[in-house]
């Protein structure tokens, strides 16, 4: 697993902060489960996803 530095801009770590203080969560969870949604989000409806395992094909 990467270890990756953003840049947020001043609106989206207060929404982080507001967010992480309600839900008792930590901002870095939260940035990374934004960017796993992301990143699920453009392969949904790909075939070439790495993320998945291969599809096993039936041989007759």
């Amino acid at each position: 697993m990467g270890t990756y530095a953003v840049y947020l801009d001043p609106i989206a770590e207060r929404r982080l902060l507001r967010i992480a203080g309600e839900t008792g969560r930590k901002i870095e969870d939260l940035i990374a489960s934004a960017a796993e949604e992301g990143a699920l989000g453009y392969f949904r409806h790909r075939s070439d996803d790495p993320g998945r395992p291969p599809q096993r094909r039936e041989v007759a």
